[in-house]
């Protein structure tokens, strides 16, 4: 069928009932994905300021339709990023800006060096900077030469290490400052750190000023060439994303050119971007879930990206003199947290607000948050977002106060569903995993009314994100006196999960201060092997060991005892605490005669 964008932008307006009223267009980009690219980019060309270059099933120049054809156009001047910079607590200082005219000459000048020390088309290259404008510029730069790029914000060592052998790139380029937690990966010896090393991006201030003055004048006077930029092919990979979305959550997921390009004009359409105008903030929000896919989106509109952490955005009716209006704001928990503990005053102006499907807007706190920051007439859109699928994977026009009934598949994103017990089976009924083509994830769906009904994610998560299991049990088990440990979903709190920590039953008579000091050890560890993102919400520290089996500890029995409320008996139990060290004993003997001994020797603990 004949796709006319513009009206399925007013179809996808939320109404504030959480009903799609029309649903033809949907089924049929579903089947027609294609087709539907078409009308998509048609709609996005005649809108644009500047003309794109990129030709759909041919090429894929996205650094020239990102950054390029907005800085030698109208948008010029127009900021790509507002960020708050390190003299944001002097009044009247404000937000920073990175213009796309800057942006441009920065990421040339910078690309420019990497070429002459030899990067090359297609090479994998990890950019190691926390979200702001040496990312920006670098991701820019590595667009422009036809780099594979890889962001990583700069968390623990152990969270570096194994992504970094994973990944394997020919190119790290990160600040001096950030060297030392690449440690373990240079310990393995993958690529000689002066070898990999690429030179960094100017920092904002004099730095960066060095390099825009180097760079070619684009207005008021003669312009110099811009510079070729390349032009990937459809398929091959123009982005590499740890999704922690996935299992396991540190190898790294190719994001073809096509689908990077065609994900951002869906993403657009979603949110209800349009080419040349927008702010969009996303505060406190997963990095290695959103980015750099989030960015591009923005980019690809010509908009521009608010980065505040939610400390800042609430001081900004203070600080700065005017305040800019978001068009969209990405809410989460941390931002509601933040926002009502603070009881900070209300938001200036949003046009929409995105939440993650997750969220249950009815809670108390949700509400007082809205109210609070004065939301309630605020349309409300909510989507299930992954980076490594190449954006939103689900969409709801989200009823007010409600968790969302129906979800939608994202327009012209055809899908299978997968069965839960078999990664490489179809569903054999109307729910099981969402399973993007191509691409995986761990999102299951029930089919309802013509939709389909959110059933979370398949692993324990915090906020729709998968919580990265195997690492921080793996780090935990490293902590004095932890004989095991496992990450289970938490019955009681939808959307978080629980660190269950064993330590074994001989430690049942020590105080309460003693668990406690393990329990900080722990969350210690974790933060800084791993990052404060991986922080478990909940850390149970239990004087008993788990049921194990011959791939380890059964987490079906750790949920079932977590939702059942034994754990604290079995822990208080000697009996219980006798069978649960004699199961997980078993497994660690090889021989039927060491079993009979082992047994001999636990029965004379309790002097049977």
């Amino acid at each position: 069928m004949p796709f006319t964008i513009e009206e399925v932008r007013q179809v996808l307006r939320p109404t504030g009932d959480g009903i799609l009223r029309q649903r033809a267009w949907l089924q049929a980009s579903l089947a027609d994905p294609l087709g539907f690219a078409r009308a998509l980019f048609r709609d996005a060309a005649e809108q644009a300021e500047s003309p794109p270059k990129t030709q759909l099933s041919v090429g894929y120049d996205l650094f020239h339709d990102a950054v390029l054809r907005h800085a030698l156009g109208p948008a010029a001047d127009r900021p790509c990023l507002l960020y708050a910079a390190d003299g944001f607590s002097e009044p009247g200082r404000g937000l920073q800006a990175l213009t796309y005219s800057q942006l441009h000459a920065a990421a040339s000048v910078l690309a420019d060096a990497w070429q002459k020390r030899g990067a090359e088309v297609g090479e994998r290259i990890c950019i190691l900077y926390p979200l702001g404008p040496e990312l920006l510029v670098a991701l820019c730069a590595a667009l422009k030469l036809g780099l594979v790029a890889c962001v990583l914000p700069p968390l623990g060592a152990d969270f570096l290490g194994k992504r970094l052998r994973a990944l394997r790139p020919q190119h790290v380029v990160t600040a001096r400052r950030y060297l030392p937690l690449l440690r373990e990966w240079v310990h393995a010896g993958e690529v000689p750190l002066e070898e990999a090393v690429l030179p960094e991006p100017a920092s904002p201030g004099p730095q960066l000023s060095a390099a825009l003055s180097a760079a070619a004048e684009l207005r008021n006077g003669v312009r110099q060439e811009a510079g070729a930029s390349h032009s990937y092919p459809p398929r091959s990979a123009a982005l590499l994303c740890f999704s922690p979305l996935r299992d396991p959550a540190w190898a790294a997921q190719a994001v073809a050119a096509q689908a990077v390009y065609l994900g951002a004009l869906d993403d657009g359409l979603i949110l209800g971007l349009h080419q040349g105008s927008g702010i969009l903030a996303a505060p406190e929000h997963s990095f290695l879930q959103y980015q750099p896919m989030l960015l591009l989106t923005v980019l690809l509109h010509g908009a521009t990206f608010l980065h505040v952490s939610a400390a800042t955005l609430v001081e900004l009716p203070t600080r700065v003199r005017a305040v800019p209006t978001i068009d969209v704001l990405l809410v989460n928990q941390r931002l509601r947290d933040h926002w009502v503990e603070q009881s900070a005053r209300p938001l200036h102006e949003v046009r929409l607000c995105v939440s993650q499907v997750c969220e249950s807007l009815g809670d108390i706190v949700w509400q007082d948050f809205i109210d609070q920051a004065r939301l309630r007439g605020i349309p409300f859109l909510s989507w299930h977002y992954d980076a490594a699928c190449a954006g939103a994977l689900v969409f709801s026009l989200r009823k007010r106060g409600e968790l969302p009934q129906i979800v939608y598949p994202a327009p012209g994103r055809p899908f299978l569903l997968g069965d839960p017990r078999n990664d490489d089976a179809s569903a054999q009924g109307p729910h099981g995993i969402l399973r993007p083509l191509p691409g995986a994830c761990g999102l299951l769906l029930y089919e309802h009314a013509g939709g389909y009904i959110y059933g979370g994610t398949r692993f324990p998560s915090r906020g729709g994100a998968s919580h990265a299991r195997d690492e921080v049990e793996e780090v935990t088990a490293a902590v004095p006196y932890v004989a095991g440990a496992a990450v289970v979903a938490d019955p009681s709190d939808r959307g978080t999960s629980t660190l269950l920590v064993f330590v074994g039953p001989h430690l049942r008579h020590q105080s309460q201060t003693f668990f406690l000091q393990i329990e900080h050890a722990i969350r210690e560890r974790i933060r800084s092997r791993l990052g404060v993102d991986y922080v478990p919400t909940h850390v149970q520290v239990l004087a008993c060991l788990p049921r194990r089996n011959e791939k380890g500890i059964q987490l079906g029995w750790c949920e079932q005892q977590l939702r059942s409320g034994q754990l604290a008996r079995r822990a208080a139990d000697p009996v219980l605490s006798l069978v649960d060290e004699l199961n997980f004993a078993c497994h660690r003997v090889a021989t039927p005669a060491g079993r009979l001994l082992l047994l001999r020797q636990l029965a004379g603990k309790v002097g049977v």
